[in-house]
């Protein structure tokens, strides 16, 4: 067999879901309060005088404002403004997740560079500064609500010193949907305290890489965040904590957006897997269809699930014309805004990137005019998996098989294009394992093996669609993809306008089969090999690209069978070529 330590470690995982379940069991019945809670699971050594338990977003707004932790825009109108300082972006090299010796889940993460690990010890003393820091501030600010629904539910508590993560995470994360709800709560599954004003001054003795941590203790079902104040450390938090708990149930969590049909009478299901740029969030915001979700969901038995209340988006450049549903839904007063220029008039500058390119919004879900108010959607009948191909040798879509998918699913690629983060200088392959690497603990072929059965199950079919650039790279000053090329190709899949009988041959670099014709476009652009007008340098650039994928498949060591679903070049064509020669 494949991977058997992989099968030894799924192995344990009814024997860990069991104990989970028990420690979710055995808090008895009594009723505990939130100060409570806060002494006798978290450590502090009193509570805070003040504690605000689920504001309403616009009274956290109101004390954010209150505290001067943000200004409030004029344009878009109530929109708050926040800086997060020094970090605009996640710190992956300060995360780490608690590894305890002889527990079940220590011989499930994939520990190394993404999953490093910590040692209980540390974790102690790390937990103990982040309780006496909060113990001595005069206010803190506790919600408590759910991560996704039915079989995939979590109830999860968020404590916060600044009110503006407060607002956040009542954004972000399933509000109570009523009182009753929050008076019967109880104790939560996951806690995260978020203490962004602390430093660790001790990190060097400690081992680790800087003053700020962000630790994942599972068996403690905790969660600690010090140091920064990028929100989006408290949403990755929690889907990382998601991505490993789910996997011990049979059911698959994914990076990925999800639409549904308007229709209520047979309603099918479309998901957008994609890395940080492809368009997951512009191509699902979709006035034909519903939106489930626009970044994090779980696939079970019966149903695609939305984790979240809300959505987190790019928003640097966000303009009417090309993203008017997203355009819509943030100008509203229930929208956070991260690290955006607010001109002297209170007019927020979309375009200017002087503080960051990550500029961010958070809103409800329910700011999008089409949402799928039950969160929810039958099992896909489409995956479209997105890159952004700087290179410009990828067709704008292709049709995948069984294998191509698992393939692809795993690899993940995607292109970091010159100007986007410091030091890249030109296009360059980048990979994220299942399209969400730093939030995966356990082995990536954990995922992508549940993802083949789930495909299997209900005969999914898969895109590969690019939109990155055509009739050349990046480099060479071609132009990107036109965003509604790559609308085109959607709507052709959510209508069933591809039949999947009538597609190429496999192309001999990468193997993909593509469309003989798409709806509305122009059929040469379906072809890069011919699209090109250099034959010749389009078949050096995507040799290029096809030896990166295969060189870094063989270095993850990936499950060998998959391998066959990769570029033809070079493993099987050098392969057929060497035995042509002979």
């Amino acid at each position: 067999m494949w991977f058997p330590r992989l099968r030894t470690s799924l192995r344990s995982g009814p024997r860990l879901l069991r104990t989970w379940q028990r420690r979710l069991s055995s808090g008895g019945t009594s009723p505990e309060t939130v100060e409570q809670f806060l002494v006798r699971q978290l450590g502090f050594q009193r509570a805070p005088g003040a504690i605000h338990r689920n504001l309403p977003f616009s009274e956290a707004k109101a004390l954010a404002l209150q505290r001067r932790e943000g200004v409030e825009a004029r344009d878009p109108p109530g929109a708050l403004c926040v800086d997060t300082g020094e970090f605009t972006g996640r710190s992956p090299r300060d995360r780490y997740i608690e590894r305890r010796e002889g527990s079940p889940l220590a011989e499930r993460i994939d520990w190394g560079e993404v999953n490093q690990p910590i040692e209980r010890t540390i974790v102690d003393e790390l937990q103990k500064q982040v309780a006496n820091y909060l113990s001595a501030l005069p206010e803190l600010f506790v919600f408590d609500g759910l991560v996704s629904s039915g079989p995939n539910r979590l109830k999860l508590r968020v404590v916060t010193e600044l009110a503006w993560h407060h607002a956040f995470a009542s954004n972000i994360f399933i509000p109570l949907s009523s009182p009753a709800e929050a008076a019967s709560f109880g104790e939560p599954d996951f806690t995260v305290v978020y203490a962004s004003g602390l430093r660790n001054r001790h990190y060097r003795a400690m081992g680790l890489n800087s003053d700020i941590f962000i630790v994942l203790g599972f068996e403690r079902r905790l969660a600690l965040i010090a140091g920064t104040s990028y929100a989006g450390e408290m949403k990755k938090s929690v889907f990382t904590i998601m991505n490993g708990m789910l996997p011990l149930k049979g059911i698959l969590p994914l990076h990925c957006a999800a639409t549904r049909s308007l229709s209520d009478t047979n309603p099918d299901t479309i998901c957008f897997a994609g890395l940080s740029g492809t368009g997951k969030s512009t191509l699902s915001a979709d006035p034909e269809r519903k939106l489930i979700g626009d970044d994090e969901h779980s696939w079970d038995e019966t149903a695609i699930r939305n984790m979240e209340g809300g959505i987190y988006v790019k928003v640097i450049r966000l303009s009417p014309e090309k993203e008017p549903i997203l355009y819509s839904a943030i100008r509203k007063p229930s929208t956070i805004l991260e690290n955006v220029v607010v001109d002297g008039h209170g007019v927020v500058q979309f375009d200017d990137a002087s503080k960051t390119e990550n500029t961010r919004a958070t809103c409800p879900i329910h700011n999008i005019p089409q949402w799928e108010a039950s969160r929810q959607g039958p099992p896909p009948k489409a995956f479209i998996f997105l890159v952004c191909d700087a290179f410009g040798v990828l067709p704008p879509v292709s049709v995948l098989t069984p294998l191509q998918a698992a393939y692809h699913f795993i690899l993940a690629y995607t292109a970091k294009v010159a100007g986007t983060e410091r030091g890249v200088l030109r296009p360059t392959a980048t990979f994220s394992t299942c399209f969400g690497a730093a939030f995966m603990p356990l082995n990536g072929q954990v995922y992508a093996q549940l993802l083949n059965e789930k495909l299997e199950r209900h005969g999914t079919q898969v895109y590969l669609v690019n939109t990155g650039w055509a009739g050349g790279g990046a480099a060479d000053g071609a132009a990107r993809m036109d965003l509604e090329v790559s609308r085109a190709i959607v709507r052709a899949i959510a209508t069933d306008a591809i039949p999947t009988s009538q597609v190429s041959a496999p192309d001999p670099i990468f193997g993909l089969r593509v469309p003989r014709a798409i709806p509305g476009l122009d059929s040469r652009l379906l072809h890069p090999a011919t699209y090109w007008a250099d034959a010749r340098l389009y078949e050096q650039r995507a040799r290029y690209l096809a030896e990166r994928m295969h060189a870094e498949y063989l270095r993850k060591g990936y499950n060998p069978e998959w391998a066959a679903g990769g570029p033809l070049w070079p493993s099987r064509l050098a392969s057929h070529r060497g035995t042509q020669a002979n």
